[in-house]
């Protein structure tokens, strides 16, 4: 028995020590069981929207191809973790939002969230919820921040200026996360920080999707000689449904001074005729591919090219009946070329275009020919032109068309118009009182050296 002493000894003296050091101080060591949905990485977050990936453990494939993951998210001013917590268990009322998505196989899934708030802290868990909803399983409770809202802005630029017209240019780059939640596009103004809200003199362009909006305003029925701004704004909405807008920076450019544009005839009244109708800066390059168009208008009306008879404010269409603005509206407000070029320019009167006809000789008409382009297509616009000369040998060119008059004839109908015709031997102007004051034509502007 001796013998066997210290042999017994050694195995309970180490069971000894080995219970020892599970006394009633030292915490037991528990094993944790691996998270069913894991974190791949961290997310990656634009102004508005947030992407991350997620993988799974201990779930079959068939458990994957039928169940549904995606993202928890609330701000971060909220208790994320007990919310969380609270779907898990079942309360599909919890006070986070629920983002299903992303194509989950064995491998795990990615998910992109969007329509957040920019420049806002997120909490934010992923899940995996089987198809019978008896399983609910959500990872670590993690954050992230969206990040602010700034929009690059480049070649911003007018060019192609003449009096009444120019090109507006440049672009909106925006991130390719969050262009689809946004609108671009450039106003022009003739006050400093014209925005959306701007009541008058506003003239807004907007861009087609996508992430570079490239933006190319063509803004027509300027005023001469005036100063505009012009800056680029993108619109996007929250998810509280409010619209906020960003401006861009701002830029100016001035239209060109029409005191050049005025031709000395050598009238007996001193008037200068213009080079050619208001909109236009010179007769010659009237067609090319910038100036399709004049400043047609209604008779004393400030609106262009409105078609509508509604739109026409002398105009009531219950009766058909006109407001009487005056038998001559030169130089009133209601002139639309003393409007858009200032100083002494003004409409011709009836007696105007008689002085013109008494005084010049008309020339011969020929034909000319204008290749311009409208809406992307090439097109030929074939015409008479013939030259006007004045008592001076200086000289107008004008073209088979009609102009307004601000002269109301006789009958208090129907204002008088100069009408182009011509021969085989002469081109000649015939006022005439047959257009109504709603139809659209252009003006060609005097400026007239007793105008106050």
């Amino acid at each position: 028995m001796e013998k066997f002493k210290n042999f017994l000894f050694v195995p309970i003296a180490l069971a000894a020590i080995l219970l020892g050091s599970c006394g009633e101080d030292e915490p037991v060591p528990v094993i944790e069981e691996p998270d069913t949905v894991v974190m791949d990485n961290n997310p990656t977050a634009s102004a508005f929207s947030f992407s991350m990936a997620g993988s799974f453990n201990g779930l079959t494939s068939s458990d994957i191809a039928l169940g549904k993951c995606g993202v928890l998210y609330c701000l971060d001013t909220l208790n994320a973790q007990s919310i969380f917590n609270s779907w898990k268990e079942g309360n599909d009322d919890a006070e986070c939002l629920v983002f299903d998505g992303g194509k989950a196989n064995t491998k795990g899934f990615d998910v992109t969230v969007s329509n957040l708030y920019p420049d806002t802290t997120y909490s934010f868990c992923l899940f995996f919820k089987s198809k019978d909803n008896s399983k609910r399983e959500i990872s670590e409770v993690s954050t992230f921040r969206t990040l602010e809202f700034k929009p690059q802005y480049k070649s911003m630029r007018a060019d192609t200026i003449r009096m009444c017209y120019a090109i507006v240019k440049g672009s909106v780059i925006i991130d390719s996360h969050d262009a689809s939640q946004c609108s671009a596009g450039l106003i022009l103004s003739d006050t400093v920080d014209g925005n959306l809200d701007s009541p008058e003199h506003i003239r807004i362009f907007n861009a087609a999707k996508g992430k570079t909006r490239n933006l190319r305003y063509i803004a027509e029925y300027l005023r001469a000689g005036r100063e505009y701004y012009y800056r680029a704004f993108v619109k996007y909405t929250t998810p509280d449904q409010v619209e906020h807008v960003v401006y861009g920076p701002e830029y100016t450019f001035s239209t060109v001074s029409a005191d050049d544009w005025g031709v000395d005839l050598g009238l007996p009244s001193g008037i200068k005729w213009s080079k050619c109708e208001l909109g236009r800066q010179d007769f010659n390059d009237a067609y090319d591919i910038l100036f399709t168009s004049a400043y047609y208008c209604r008779w004393g009306s400030l609106k262009s090219d409105i078609y509508e008879e509604s739109a026409y404010e002398y105009f009531n269409p219950v009766d058909s009946s006109f407001v009487d603005i005056g038998d001559d509206i030169a130089g009133t407000q209601y002139d639309v070329a003393h409007y858009v070029l200032g100083g002494q320019w003004r409409m011709p009167t009836k007696e105007d275009v008689e002085e013109l006809i008494a005084y010049c000789q008309f020339s011969r008409p020929s034909e000319a020919r204008y290749s311009f382009i409208y809406q992307d297509y090439d097109a030929t616009l074939i015409t008479s032109v013939a030259t006007i000369t004045g008592p001076n040998k200086n000289s107008i060119k004008i073209r088979s068309s009609y102009f307004w008059t601000a002269t109301m004839s006789d009958d208090g109908e129907n204002p008088y118009i100069a009408l182009y015709d011509y021969d085989d031997t002469s081109a000649y102007l015939i006022l005439s009182n047959i257009a109504s004051r709603l139809n659209s034509l252009p003006i060609r502007a005097v400026w007239d050296p007793k105008m106050k």
